[in-house]
């Protein structure tokens, strides 16, 4: 910074100078100095006068009997901070201050400074905890240190630097959350630090710093604190109604923070505080606070409250009771995600202090509301937050409606087709509140607070809700904000892991079978070996915690899941990196009943856009494939792909990517012993299957990967060789120029390596002919009649029946299309097809 050269330099030549004047003119110049300490003064005013006066104190120049003005003053600096726009200036003054502050520990001696510690102290140690900036922290802390080292009149110096130092202050939280409420403990600096939270940080302009405000100061509550308490919780109500928005975001914050912390403390506040909290939300509504500039930041916050004042029980009225119900319902329609799950929160601390004496008709009418909001047709906001209310909910009411409940948040999981509420965050909310109503249910049973039996709903978990959970692992719906899907995904994760180890808890044996945990095992797994780190990172992290709960598994496949993710001796799997996870669990697909489900998995990594994570998958995968080289792998690897080909055709999601990991298998020979041993009936599936993919296919990339899988697919033999062979044949007459010339290309190199065969099963002279006609042929031209006669030209080499050919309409329509393909070369979309599009 230029203009702090500038000062710098100014402040050194000024102690220069000072040090040849005389005492009079001298104090003087101090004088002058003090006076840039002014309100009206700018930052670069407090800033220069800083340096200076730290210049002077080290030089010796800045008298004693001016501490007591002086002093104050710096005190004012150490806390200087302008609000300019949406930021504020004032760290490097208060960085200045503090070295001033280190100056005069230098400067003067322990008796000189006795009055002046009183004040220094704690203003250092407010500064060094919750100052925003971390220069700032270690700079009051630096100051601090060195007065104790020096002076030694500093409050419990020795005590406050082994847990104030440069490295414990270094991250603003443990700053306010672990260092501060620490000094606290010592009466010279608490009131010091509650009164700069409630008067500076609470309503900083900066929201984060706000609410990290709000935890520091109910970090700092303490039993016997009843009238501090009260005198923030005033002056906290007084912020909450100011017309200033960061001011009241911050009232409502801090209030929303300290009534649990009070709780926990066993402190109570003034009774007309209590009834000024309960009455704030009123007033709040009644001035609009929740509409306009800031008004989703005051709905959230006024969640936090009512959480708040329900979690500390305050007595409220029933006027009170119903404004909060209808801001929460509010709230939880609300098309913001925060503030929902505030609401949803809220709504459960509501429901706990204060629903729970009401009548049954009152409790089951609250349930139905709720379920009438998860219907098909209702608004897809307001069906997301009724799916995180019904979770959010205490037992006593869910236990007379539970199997209305679950019933309701299963079919919020479904994926509508066509019309009805197909909305991906709803789906989300309701595989999540599945798990949390369960629990609930679970808890309060055995709690007593409520009379269920436990067993028809541990069927119910096996019969309905696991399975619900496994069907929202096959849940990828794409929109325009990209793979929605994968959060309902990671929700059902989550939820699955969760649901079942209830279920262990209330049917042990049962749930521990495995026609039970294997297809969830196997839906993990599947989800571990996709191509979106996140979810890996999930996917694993829950197949790991669903292994290990397994006490009796009962069942091999089980047994080598443990092993394979059980971590090592001081080792922490990182799921999420395929380098870690691949080599640990792509050995499973020997599992049978992980190979089809496991390799739908990974096919999408192995054959996806990010060359890196294929090239992990795929040697993952070859590695496996090799240590087993002529077991009954191969096979079951090639009818998984024939079974996932079959299940997704059409879909290029998985059909695109399985075809390019077949043709890194096929490539690197991997089943070449099952072309040998004569098993054709996969290999004939899986071309029954790409010949209906390619059909009507307009997916340039697809159609050239399913050219080459062709050529592979005529290693196996007859028919499959020859119906391979015919289908390759068909598409060397595609529209696409692109897919025409891979496809040339492919069978260009699949019959050189005919050629090397023993018993190829062509007649050698016919597959040197066909090689040259492939050579020799311009696939990609121009020329469509000089293509045809090339392919026809092929099938009798291979004794192959040529396709007959298509005759034309007799008419206009024919007279068209004649002259179509006579002016082929004049169309933008002849340009197209050439192109390759």
């Amino acid at each position: 910074d230029k203009d702090t050269i500038v000062r710098w330099s100014a402040a050194k030549g000024l102690g220069r100078v000072t040090g040849r004047l005389p005492k009079d003119m001298a104090d003087d110049v101090v004088s002058f100095l003090l006076e840039l300490f002014s309100p009206s003064e700018g930052d670069g005013a407090w800033h220069g006068g800083c340096l200076a006066l730290a210049e002077l104190a080290r030089r010796g120049l800045l008298l004693p009997e001016r501490l007591a003005d002086v002093v104050p003053l710096v005190v004012k600096a150490l806390f200087y901070d302008v609000r300019r726009g949406p930021h504020s200036v004032g760290s490097h003054v208060r960085d200045a201050a503090a070295y001033v502050c280190w100056a005069f520990a230098r400067a003067y001696s322990p008796e000189t400074m006795a009055e002046s510690a009183a004040s220094l102290a704690p203003a250092l140690m407010t500064i060094a905890c919750y100052d925003r900036e971390v220069n700032c922290r270690r700079a009051a802390a630096a100051a601090f240190q060195e007065s104790v080292g020096r002076l030694g009149n500093f409050p419990h110096g020795i005590e406050v630097l082994t847990a104030a130092d440069y490295f414990t202050l270094s991250a603003r939280p443990n700053a306010y959350l672990v260092v501060a409420p620490f000094v606290a403990n010592f009466q010279e600096y608490r009131r010091a630090m509650v009164d700069h939270l409630l008067r500076e940080k609470v309503h900083h302009w900066d929201r984060s710093l706000r609410s990290l405000a709000a935890r520091a100061l109910a970090a700092l509550v303490r039993p016997g604190d009843g009238e501090l308490a009260s005198e923030a919780a005033s002056e906290l109500v007084r912020q909450a109604l100011s017309t200033v928005l960061e001011v009241r975001h911050g009232g409502l914050v801090g209030l929303a923070e300290l009534l649990p912390a009070c709780c926990r403390a066993s402190v109570s506040i003034r009774a007309q505080g209590e009834r000024d909290v309960a009455g704030l939300l009123e007033a709040l509504e009644a001035a609009r606070f929740f509409r306009g500039k800031g008004g989703e930041m005051m709905r959230e916050a006024a969640c936090g409250l009512v959480e708040s004042v329900s979690t500390a029980g305050l007595d409220i009225g029933d006027g009170t009771k119903a404004a909060y119900k209808r801001v929460l319902r509010e709230n939880l329609a609300h098309p913001n995600e925060d503030i929902q799950a505030a609401a949803a929160r809220a709504h459960g601390a509501f429901s706990r202090a204060y629903h729970l004496e009401d009548p049954p008709a009152s409790l089951a009418a609250c349930v139905d509301y709720h379920l009438e909001g998860l219907q098909d047709g209702a608004n897809l906001v307001a069906r997301r937050g009724h799916a995180l209310a019904l979770g959010s909910l205490p037992g006593a009411l869910l236990a007379p409606r539970w199997e209305a409940v679950l019933a309701g948040l299963e079919r919020a999981t479904l994926i509508v087709k066509e019309g009805g509420s197909n909305d991906a965050e709803s789906r989300v909310n309701s595989a999540k509140s599945l798990a949390s109503v369960l629990k609930e249910l679970a808890g309060a049973a055995r709690r007593g607070q409520v009379e269920l039996d436990l067993q028809p709903v541990g069927r119910r978990i096996l019969e309905t809700v696991l399975p619900c959970l496994r069907r929202c692992l096959e849940d990828y719906t794409i929109d325009n904000r990209g793979d929605v899907g994968s959060w309902v995904r990671e929700g059902a994760m989550f939820s699955l892991v969760e649901v079942h180890a209830l279920a262990v808890s209330i049917e042990s044996q049962g749930a521990q079978r495995p026609e039970h945990v294997v297809p969830l095992l196997a839906g993990l797994l599947k989800q571990g070996l996709e191509k979106i780190d996140r979810v890996r990172g999930v996917a694993g992290s829950q197949l790991a915690a669903l292994a290990s709960s397994l006490q009796a598994p009962g069942a091999g496949a089980v047994e080598e899941v443990q092993r394979a993710v059980a971590p090592g001796e001081n080792e922490q799997t990182n799921w999420a990196s395929p380098s870690e996870s691949f080599p640990r669990l792509v050995p499973l697909l020997r599992q049978e009943p992980f190979t089809e489900l496991g390799l739908e998995g990974l096919v999408v990594s192995a054959g996806g856009l990010d060359n890196s994570l294929g090239q992990v998958a795929v040697a993952a995968l070859l590695d496996v494939v090799k240590q087993d080289k002529g077991s009954p792998l191969e096979t079951r690897l090639l009818g998984a792909a024939h079974s996932i080909f079959k299940r997704n055709g059409k879909e290029g999601r998985i059909t695109l990517p399985l075809l390019k990991t077949l043709d890194a298998l096929f490539s690197r020979g991997v089943a070449t012993s099952v072309g040998e041993g004569g098993d054709e009936e996969h290999a004939a599936g899986l071309l029954a299957c790409i010949r209906a993919e390619v059909k009507g296919c307009r997916d340039v990339p697809r159609l050239q990967a399913a050219a080459t899988v062709l050529c592979h697919l005529t290693l196996f033999g007859q028919p499959v060789r020859d119906e391979a062979l015919k289908a390759v044949l068909a598409l060397l007459s595609n529209r696409f120029p692109r897919v025409r010339k891979a496809t040339a290309e492919s069978l260009y190199m699949r019959l050189l390596a005919m050629e090397d065969e023993d018993d190829c099963g062509y007649d050698e002279d016919g597959l040197e002919e066909a090689i040259d006609i492939v050579a020799e042929t311009r696939w990609d031209g121009s020329s469509a009649q000089e293509v045809r006669e090339a392919r026809l030209r092929i099938y009798p080499l291979f004794g192959l029946e040529p396709p007959a050919a298509k005759q034309k309409v007799a008419g206009a329509a024919g007279v068209k299309a004649e002259s179509t393909e006579a002016d082929e070369n004049s169309s933008y979309q002849s340009l197209v097809d050439t192109a390759g599009y």
